[in-house]
């Protein structure tokens, strides 16, 4: 669990620099850019972590497994 939490936390990171510069690049305003990269990155996570929980439950044939 301690590394599905870090790995979900640091891709946060990144991603939310990436939304964080591709909203002030089209807004130019820091205060909309910080706002609409919190609210993002706490939904995004909330939904990776979700998403990666689901995954670890389902039982794939070994020859389907990817």
């Amino acid at each position: 669990m301690k590394r599905k939490l870090l790995k979900s936390l640091t891709w946060r990171v990144i991603a939310s620099l990436t939304t964080l510069t591709i909203v002030y690049i089209i807004s130019g305003e820091i205060k909309i850019a910080g706002l609409i990269t919190i609210m993002e990155s706490v939904f995004k996570m909330i939904i990776y972590y979700l998403h990666e929980t689901v995954w670890e439950k389902i039982e794939l044939n070994k020859e389907d497994n990817v």
